[in-house]
């Protein structure tokens, strides 16, 4: 099994079904390989995280001690190349409309 060479670390405060939209967005795109996937929960307290969990259940959520903001979220992941995410954006390389985000990693 290859390790992933970088990593993307999705910050989920209540984004709803947008989570989920967003994970399914970079686990369909392998162009920079395939990343180590985690999402950081700042507890929220809608049904996102109960929606994610039902279904893709292999992601890896790490649940935050509360709101410990964007910026804080995702400095205890690994990878070594780390792309932090807010959960309401799609990562989608062919698309620039709204909710999208450019290329994951340039290569």
């Amino acid at each position: 099994m290859t390790e992933s060479t970088w990593a993307a670390i999705v910050v989920n405060y209540e984004a709803g079904d947008l989570l989920i939209d967003c994970v399914r967005s970079i686990l369909a795109d392998e162009s920079a390989g395939k990343p180590e996937l985690v999402v950081v929960d700042n507890g929220s307290g809608d049904n996102s995280v109960a929606s994610l969990r039902a279904s893709l259940p292999g992601v890896q959520i790490v649940d935050a001690p509360g709101n410990v903001g964007y910026a804080r979220a995702p400095n205890p992941q690994s990878g070594r190349h780390r792309l932090p995410v807010g959960a309401s954006r799609a990562v989608n390389r062919r698309s620039s409309g709204p909710r999208r985000a450019g290329p994951v990693v340039a290569h």
